[in-house]
């Protein structure tokens, strides 16, 4: 039967093909790979229907933020497309007389060509018959290569049908196992959408749990030697990009590629685990100076995974995207250089460690000069991670190893200020030594840092600042340090006469385990002597000689520790408020509320709370000490007749100098600065008059700097340095009256 019927003057067509007509002619071709076992090549979507073309196209050496990408819901496993096919779906394909296939097939082609041409009896008679012949040399061996598929399909449908389930779920699985995971999903993530075959990306992930960092690292190729095909000439050749054009492409390509990677990434990955993205490109080059391959970071980008995800991509600069996100990229990609990456994970530093939350065990007001040095360590790392939070920066804690050289270590990603630092804590009660600080510089040499940074709860002599002078190192001592603290809310105390009692008690013990045989054996030879010289019985020679021996031990522990302060009011000083009764170098006693901020071997430094004035103040001139809950209860009266009974019992002459900065007359020296000529010359002949040396330099053989309001900071840095006291005009006014600062 023809398709036409006998009467069709008008060229009317009979097209009756059924349902099932045109369903296979878009499953068809995914028929063969079924068979073969191949539903586990799509059941994870493997490209953008719009880039299948550009996949393989070599020509293709540009990149701009319209390359298409498959949205999260894409990125699910995909359903097998014969998940619904039935058996009567497939009998009605085997069943059809492929007679009626040809007259459903050109009937198709028929009415598709009335559509876009205007009836012409000349052209449709060359239309069928072109039709015909394209069904005759191929169409009909296809139509019967369907048929012989469907009738295999049919025949194991069920266990087909089975087996794709089966692997559908396997890879609902692995989906929900990965999707939690940054660097698996972000992996996948990139896998359904690859790039033109020129960006071969090599993509690799870390992430980082605690900053909460998905870093991306890739490949970008090098562009030498390479033309970029712009369009075609009239002649329909290659017309290339000029060397500006080129360079203009290349940072363009590099950029979108940047903006683009970070978004489609964030776009689907939606973890909240993922707060920031990094990306740090690589490039491999020549180098034209030793003609070596080089591989090194050109570009790197910070930014957070929610801006990533919220650009409105189509419309984004790509340049003006990285500029706010103020990446950084090697200043000519023609002339490559590296750079340091803003953002690194790939730290192949063994001696990093986990750090710990020391914070986190501290009660308020611990005081750390007699925290485990370990424990020291690990909270001086966690003050700089929260000291360079906000600039991206991390810090590893090392490995245990007590005064090996490096604590922790700093990655500042600024890329003016930025690079490795090396910190060293230092738990100490007695002053550091110069040679801790040389040993740091040597450090930082060999570690190829960029600075050096020593952190103590004590403090340095002039030595150590004078050689840190030009060099990369700073030196934090502990005022600084609990500045440091309290700036992140932290209050915590540092009281080294407190720690050394309670250090020098586990150093003595320590002692006495380390070096328990000789003093074994000191108490063998007492023993021995003992006997020789008095006893006949080994007996009693073991009855003596034992008791002895940790008499002896006993002594020896008491002799070699400093002979404690008998004042016991020394002791009850202590950071925070102190209300307490004391005696100033001119002999007047006065009644005092203040509020401790630091303490010293033999003074404490603190506000007056009654003037609002900061003071130091000597333990051994504090008479009582008054605990807060009693001096309440006390009225003004109360207070001024204890006051008057200890000025009563503490007469000294006005004459007498018992200040411990004064020292002896003529040894002290000072210098004045930033004041006007007059107001110098009044201060220099008040100083003269108290017997004290007046310098015209800072150096170090002055003790004290006088400040006025024009002060050099030259001079001020020098004083810091030399651990010069400096104090202005008030100060000094009050030492001269009580010889305290």
């Amino acid at each position: 039967m023809s398709i036409y019927k006998d009467d069709l003057p008008n060229y009317e067509y009979d097209n009756t093909a059924p349902d099932w007509y045109y369903r296979i002619d878009g499953l068809a071709y995914d028929w063969h790979g079924i068979l073969n076992d191949n539903y586990k090549g799509y059941v994870f979507t493997s490209a953008h229907k719009d880039n299948l073309y550009k996949l393989d196209e070599k020509s293709i050496k540009s990149f701009s933020l319209s390359y298409a990408f498959n949205q999260k819901e894409a990125l699910k496993p995909q359903r097998p497309y014969f998940s619904e096919v039935s058996k009567d779906f497939l009998d009605e394909v085997i069943s059809a007389p492929i007679e009626e296939i040809k007259r459903y097939y050109l009937a198709e082609r028929d009415e598709e060509y009335r559509e876009r041409h205007e009836p012409d009896e000349s052209m449709l008679t060359w239309s069928r018959d072109y039709y015909l012949k394209q069904w005759n040399s191929s169409y009909k061996d296809r139509w019967v290569k369907t048929k012989s598929d469907a009738e295999k399909i049919k025949s194991s449908l069920d266990n087909i049908i089975v087996a794709q389930e089966k692997i559908y779920q396997e890879a609902c699985d692995h989906y929900e196992k990965i999707k939690f995971s940054p660097t698996k999903m972000a992996k996948h993530i990139l896998d359904a959408n690859p790039l033109p075959i020129f960006f071969k990306t090599d993509y690799k992930f870390n992430y980082d749990t605690t900053s909460k960092t998905l870093q991306i690292d890739f490949s970008f190729p090098d562009y030498k030697d390479k033309e970029i095909v712009i369009g075609q000439t009239a002649r329909y050749k290659d017309k290339y990009a000029s060397p500006t054009a080129k360079r203009k492409i290349i940072k363009q390509s590099l950029y979108s590629l940047i903006i683009w990677t970070g978004h489609v990434v964030s776009s689907s990955l939606n973890n909240p685990d993922v707060e920031q993205i990094a990306i740090n490109v690589r490039q491999t080059w020549f180098d034209p100076a030793t003609g070596r391959e080089v591989t090194g970071v050109i570009a790197s980008v910070l930014g957070l995974s929610d801006y990533f995800s919220s650009l409105n991509i189509t419309k984004v600069d790509p340049i003006a995207c990285m500029r706010q996100l103020k990446g950084i990229a090697t200043p000519s990609l023609e002339n490559q250089s590296p750079i340091r990456p803003i953002f690194d994970l790939n730290m192949n530093d063994k001696r990093v460690v986990d750090s710990r939350d020391i914070d986190g065990t501290l009660e308020e007001g611990e005081n750390l000069a007699a925290m485990p040095w370990e424990d020291f360590e690990h909270l001086v790392a966690q003050l700089f991670e929260w000291e360079f939070a906000k600039d991206g920066a991390e810090v590893k804690v090392t490995q245990a190893s007590r005064d090996r050289g490096v604590d922790a270590i700093l990655f500042d990603p600024d890329p003016v200020r930025g690079g490795k630092y090396v910190l060293q804590a230092k738990r100490y009660t007695r002053t550091v030594d110069v040679a801790s600080v040389r040993d740091l510089y040597g450090t930082v040499m060999n570690e190829g840092a960029n600075r050096g940074i020593l952190i103590t709860t004590s403090s340095y002599g002039p030595d150590s600042y004078e050689f840190a002078k030009d060099k990369p190192i700073s030196l934090i001592d502990g005022p600084n340090l609990t500045q440091m603290l309290r700036k992140h809310g932290k209050n915590y105390k540092i009281d080294l006469r407190e720690a050394r009692d309670i250090l020098g008690l586990i150093e003595w013990m320590l002692f006495v385990l380390h070096d328990w045989v000789m003093l074994h054996l000191i108490a063998l030879v007492i023993f021995c002597i003992v006997i020789s010289s008095a006893l006949s019985s080994y007996l009693y020679g073991i009855i003596i000689g034992a008791p002895l021996y940790f008499v002896l031990l006993f002594f020896y522990y008491y002799l070699s520790e400093k002979i404690k302060d008998d004042v016991t009011h020394v002791e009850e000083i202590s950071e925070g408020k102190n209300t307490f009764i004391y005696r100033d170098s001119k002999g007047k006693v006065s009644f005092k509320y203040v509020e401790v901020r630091l303490l010293d071997d033999d003074r404490f430094h603190g506000v007056d709370l009654d003037i609002n004035e900061t003071r130091t103040y000597l333990y051994e001139s504090v008479l009582e000490t008054l605990p807060n809950e009693k001096v309440s209860k006390m009225s003004e009266q109360q207070i001024q007749k204890l006051v008057a009974s200890y000025q009563k019992n503490n007469q000294v002459t006005e004459t007498k100098k018992s200040n411990r900065v004064m020292k002896k007359e003529g040894d002290f020296a000072i210098c004045f600065t930033g004041f006007k000529a007059l107001e110098k010359a009044e201060l220099i002949n008040l100083a003269k008059e108290s017997g004290i040396i007046v310098r015209t330099k800072v150096s170090h053989s002055i003790d004290m700097l006088v400040c006025g309001k024009s002060v050099g900071p030259s001079k001020l840095e020098t004083a810091k340095k030399s651990g010069i006291v400096i104090t202005d005009e008030k100060g000094f006014r009050n030492f001269l009256e009580t010889g305290e600062l």
